[in-house]
């Protein structure tokens, strides 16, 4: 119960914020066409920083030097608050743009120095390579089942309904969050849903599903029967095997050791005065 409490305010929160992002328009600090579009792509932290560097971009940036080298320029970028230089190389045929500061390898979020480049060229919207996925507000909604160019197994044996449910799902909440706000319009978005609940019942259409249906709903079907996958060979461990010793060959070793004295009762035996056999318990 716990646990179900803890993920449905996980994506209450989560469809909040994607509905403030979908139908709230940010205060832009600068009317360059990068920056609108980039809130209408980007999450809405992204975009806040991704603005803190079209902002630098603008008033602590500028060129410096420009040549070019087969048809690619490349531009020395001065940012005056740090007196230092980067190189952007543009390729004005496909926009790509690189910046010896590496900004967008290492977070994924274009830097001032080529948002400077890009501004100059009076590019309007930023290009497709420069938005990752990850950032966008469309996010939630791609195949997550992604790996090195390639859509694995479970992502192809996603059924229509599979997809469906997670939409409906998408939908009551981002309702909730629009809703969230103003008491008449929950109360409308209530009644509608026990309308549509009691319908769906009237006509015998909602049939419950078993536990085991729910899982395989969820988490893909159960396992095959038939397994063609055994357990390993145990390997055999480092070292020298040794063999078990038995009880007369232990007697028979103890017997070859010599006698000693021992100290609490004075005899001499095979023990000692921390095992004497006479030795008084307190």
């Amino acid at each position: 119960m716990r646990f179900e409490s803890a993920m449905d305010a996980q994506r209450h929160k989560q469809d909040k914020l994607n509905t403030e992002s979908i139908h709230s328009v940010p205060q832009f600090i600068t009317p360059l066409p990068l920056e609108k579009h980039a809130a209408e792509v980007y999450t809405r932290n992204f975009f806040y920083m991704f603005q803190d560097e079209v902002y630098k971009a603008c008033f602590r940036c500028g060129i410096s030097s420009i040549r070019m080298e087969e048809n690619i320029e490349i531009a020395q970028v001065m940012d005056h608050s740090r007196q230092k230089t980067s190189e952007v190389t543009f390729n004005s045929g496909n926009l790509m743009t690189s910046c010896s500061c590496e900004l967008f390898e290492r977070l994924g979020i274009l830097c001032k120095h080529a948002i400077c480049v890009l501004n100059a060229r009076q590019v309007t919207k930023i290009p497709e390579y420069y938005i990752l996925d990850l950032w966008t507000k469309e996010a939630t909604k791609r195949p997550i089942f992604y790996m090195h160019g390639n859509f694995l197994e479970e992502c192809r044996k996603m059924n229509t309904t599979t997809k469906m449910l997670g939409e409906v799902w998408s939908e009551i909440f981002n309702c909730v969050g629009l809703a969230e706000g103003n008491e008449e319009y929950l109360q409308q978005f209530l009644d509608n849903l026990r309308d549509f609940s009691k319908n769906l019942v009237e006509k015998g259409k909602c049939v419950p599903m078993t536990k085991t249906q729910e899982m395989e709903l969820f988490f893909g079907p159960s396992a095959s029967s038939n397994l063609n996958i055994q357990n390993p060979i145990p390997s055999k461990n480092k070292g020298k095997r040794h063999r078990i010793v038995g009880e007369k060959e232990v007697a028979i070793e103890q017997s070859q050791k010599p006698k000693r004295k021992c100290k609490a009762c004075g005899a001499y035996d095979y023990h000692d005065s921390r095992n004497c056999p006479n030795k008084t318990t307190t």
